[in-house]
Formats: structure tokens, C-alpha cells, sequence
């Protein structure tokens, strides 16, 4: 029966939201809301899961700033995530929203360089090293910024090499080169090469020389690696050991 009506639902054959009230299940609500039907109902019910969905899915706008004062976390981080209000969550309290305004608005990254836990760190990571051209001072300080230790809450802490933010750092503050970023990386040893890459590009390009060496990268694999792009530190390894693996087909 709910499957039923939850494909009626997609196929835009809708009732009236009586008749949806009265059956009183949620993943037939979850399935209005990922379709953005009867949304101001659908935030009367107070379910935070139904709500976020919404959120999500960029309906019900109007209720936001509101919203973004709800008891739930799951309603504000999905606010958060989506980069609403980053002024107002970068004070949240809960670390895990703080880590969704970095990752969406990475001009506050220095807000939050002062805290120790993994959720913030691996934001910053992503913040910083997916821009192409990163604020410098924050660059600066994520690389004087001691790294957290796994825990049993958070085992997960970003493995991308300080060594590849240390290089774009020397490369920004070097005026621009009219050379080809393979020729200054590969024929001038020339760290201004990595002023047309990101650190987390930088990252899986150190990798691929730590298992093949300098000399042995080649402009082909160069450019894989900037199509990738590649945004964890454990997908970077698995896309850069593939390469290894398949040498002769980029040379």
C-alpha cells in the first residue's frame, strides 16, 4: 500500500493532504518532501527527518530563518550544508555544523583554526585544499595547526600530506609563469607549477612521484590527475595506485 502511494507520488498523481495525514507514515511524508508537496504541512508534523529532507531538497525557504534556530541538529546542519546563514552557524555548537559552514563558505575557515577535533580538521582540509587559489594566511595557519589523532568517535582524519599545502603555499607567493605547468613541475623542478593545481591535486601528484618517481610522470598522468580531482585523501590513493598500475597506457 505505501509503495503504492509513494509511486503515485512520483508519477504526480496527488491527493489532497488529508488523505496523507490520515495514513500518518513516514516514508510517505520523506517522499512529499523530497517532491516539495505541502511543504508548510509537512513542517507543522515537526519531524525533524521530514523537515531536513525539505531543507535538502531547497523547498520551504521561507520557513529558513526561522528554522535555523531549531532544537534539532539535524535541521541546522542541513541549513548549514546547503550555506545558508554561515554568519549564524559558525558559532553553532555543534562542531559537526561549524565543519559544513567551512566546507561551504571557506572564507570562515579562520574561525574555526583555534579548535583541536577531527570534524573541523578534515573540513579544513577540503576548505583549503580544493581552492585553487586559497587565502594565504590561512594556508599558513592550517599548516602550523597540529593534527588530531583518531578516536573511537571520529577514526577518520584526513591523510593528505602537509607537505602538499607547503607547496602551495611557496607557489603563491611566487609571481605567475607563462611556462606549461608539466614543463615547470617536470623539466624545471619549478614549484610554480602547483599554481594551477589545488593541494589535494598537489597531494596525489606527491603520491604518484613517491611510487614512481620525478622523472617517471608523465604530462599524460599530470593531466589525469587534474580531471580526477579526487576530494578524500583515500580516493586520491586508490585513483593514483590505478594509475601505477596501468603505467603504459600514459606514457
Amino acid at each position: 500500500m505505501i509503495g503504492y502511494v509513494k509511486d503515485r507520488i512520483r508519477l504526480s498523481r496527488i491527493r489532497d493532504w488529508s488523505y496523507y495525514e490520515q495514513l500518518n507514515n513516514r516514508d510517505v511524508f520523506m517522499e512529499l518532501a523530497r517532491n516539495g508537496l505541502f511543504v508548510d504541512d509537512l513542517i507543522k508534523l515537526g519531524d525533524e527527518g521530514v523537515i531536513a529532507e525539505l531543507i535538502y531538497n531547497r523547498y520551504g525557504k521561507e520557513h529558513y530563518d526561522e528554522l535555523k534556530t531549531h532544537k534539532s541538529d539535524k535541521i541546522r546542519l542541513q541549513l548549514a550544508r546547503n550555506g545558508y546563514y554561515p554568519g549564524h552557524f559558525i558559532h553553532d555548537d555543534n562542531e559537526d555544523i561549524q565543519a559544513a559552514v567551512v566546507c561551504s563558505h571557506p572564507s570562515f575557515a579562520h574561525m574555526v583554526m583555534n579548535k583541536e577535533g577531527a570534524t573541523i580538521y578534515n573540513a579544513l582540509v577540503l576548505a583549503i585544499g580544493d581552492e585553487l587559489h586559497p587565502n594565504i594566511d590561512d594556508l599558513n595557519a592550517f599548516i602550523n595547526m597540529k593534527k588530531p589523532h583518531p578516536t573511537h568517535a571520529k577514526p577518520y582524519v584526513d591523510d593528505t600530506s602537509i607537505e602538499a599545502f607547503i607547496t602551495k603555499l611557496k607557489a603563491e607567493k611566487l609571481p605567475k609563469s607563462d611556462k606549461s605547468r608539466y614543463e615547470l613541475y617536470h623539466d624545471l623542478f619549478d614549484v610554480r607549477y602547483a599554481q594551477t593545481m589545488t593541494v589535494l591535486q598537489i597531494d596525489s601528484l606527491l603520491y604518484l612521484e613517491s611510487l614512481i618517481g620525478h622523472a617517471h610522470v608523465t604530462e599524460a598522468m599530470l593531466n589525469q590527475i587534474i580531471e580526477k580531482d579526487c576530494l578524500t585523501s583515500m580516493s586520491r590513493h586508490e585513483f593514483i595506485n590505478r594509475i601505477v598500475d596501468f603505467t603504459p597506457l600514459f606514457l
